[in-house]
């Protein structure tokens, strides 16, 4: 199985998960109870960042669309999958990429009648990894809400030689567009790809130089319901997050810290960002006005504490949603100590007033503590204005066996 970098060596075995929960609009929110799992994806699979969102469908209203990567035929491929605003039916999985090419890393994004998948492309002529081989961005675009014969033919971006870890903003600059940002692994540049030939440079990262699969930032993007584009990526080898806005008056010189870290893990959602650090989990959130009127970053936020004496020690996985109007939505993978013999659990946790304050954090998936420990991290998220919310991670065994790996859906409701 192809690695990943980052903690993803060896998460083929993982399998995407998704949890669907809806609660009626109350101020507060109780417990939300979650309920059994159901598979989502085949076995061998695993989700990545940005693999869920929301999107529409002809006849039906709102609908799911997912993406996940699987090792199904000589090449490792990246699966797309509609689903019933339920969460509990989906349709047939389609393979986007070339059966004759290896792809990681996919992350989608949908508006209106348009779904777009994004990938990385990785030795596409070599079936074991090779950090020292060509890796681009490729891009598949749907007109018809996901409907499997209206797939575009791939579109090649315009990239250096390697590229890192990708990830997306939708809607920036303009209402349909999907933003891309990634690292240069050879020099070290942040780079925002306004379209396939279009990319500019708005930072540096001197992080991963001396691995093998070159120099990476882990930069993620956002664009604010405030107006403007929001890019944060860790900077240096002590785990630095740093950010850029773009309020429309162009990229600033210099980059604002965020954390001095160290930060192994970032997310970002409407003009917000979430970390994962060896003390816990923070949020930030930037306050802009229109474009070109500038803008401030709020105090940070702290969302859960790490301590060798609390029950979650460690946390990783961080990732962030929000519908807009102050309201947002953070999971992250957590786990007792040692997470390869403790496993790793799913937690939750949401502010209605623009990350000021917080709603008690809930447990989403247990890594069930013992014997029957599992590996439960990395999740994607999405909540909507109708307090339904979303979260698709992988799901194996605490040692990540492809005996053990499972493809598991949840529902539930939540009452004040």
């Amino acid at each position: 199985m192809l690695s990943e970098g980052r903690n993803r060596v060896g998460l083929a075995s993982g399998l995407a998960v998704l949890i669907y929960v809806t609660l009626a609009t109350q101020p507060v929110v109780a417990a939300i109870t979650w309920t059994a799992a159901v598979r989502v994806s085949p076995a061998y699979a695993y989700s990545d960042t940005q693999a869920l969102t929301l999107g529409s469908s002809e006849t039906s209203g709102p609908k799911l669309d997912a993406v996940y990567v699987r090792r199904d035929t000589a090449y490792q491929g990246v699966y797309y999958r509609r689903g019933a605003l339920s969460a509990q039916t989906w349709g047939t999985p389609k393979r986007i990429n070339s059966s004759h090419e290896h792809a990681s890393n996919p992350i989608i994004w949908s508006f209106w009648r348009k779904v777009k998948v994004a990938w990385r492309t990785t030795n596409a002529d070599t079936p074991a990894y090779d950090p020292s081989a060509p890796r681009g961005i490729k891009i598949r675009v749907n007109s018809d809400f996901g409907a499997s014969d209206a797939w575009e033919p791939a579109i090649t971006y315009s990239t250096p030689r390697r590229v890192g870890r990708i990830a997306a903003a939708g809607g920036w600059p303009t209402i349909g567009r999907m933003t891309i940002v990634y690292t240069d692994a050879d020099t070290g540049d942040i780079i925002v790809a306004l379209s396939p030939s279009d990319r500019q440079v708005v930072g540096q990262t001197t992080v991963g130089g001396d691995t093998p699969d070159g120099y990476e930032g882990h930069p993620v993007a956002t664009t604010s319901s405030a107006g403007g584009l929001v890019v944060a990526w860790i900077d240096n080898a002590s785990g630095r997050l740093v950010a850029k806005v773009n309020d429309g008056a162009g990229w600033p010189d210099q980059v604002t810290p965020i954390s001095d870290g160290p930060v192994w893990d970032v997310a970002a959602a409407d003009g917000a960002l979430a970390w994962a650090s060896a003390t816990g989990i923070y949020a930030k959130r930037w306050a802009g006005g229109d474009f070109g009127s500038g803008g401030t970053w709020m105090p940070t936020a702290k969302v859960a504490g790490f301590s060798s004496t609390s029950r979650y020690s460690r946390g990783y996985g961080v990732a962030i949603t929000s519908p807009g109007r102050g309201r947002y939505g953070i999971a992250w993978t957590t786990c007792r100590q040692d997470c390869t013999a403790n496993g790793s659990s799913i937690r939750w946790r949401e502010s209605t007033d623009w990350l000021v304050t917080f709603q008690s954090p809930e447990l989403v998936a247990s890594s069930n503590y013992g014997p029957s420990r599992l590996r439960n991290e990395y999740p994607s998220i999405y909540l909507t204005r109708q307090m339904r919310r979303f979260v698709i991670y992988n799901a194996t065994n605490a040692s990540r066996t492809l005996s053990a790996s499972r493809v598991l859906i949840e529902r539930g409701t939540g009452a004040p």
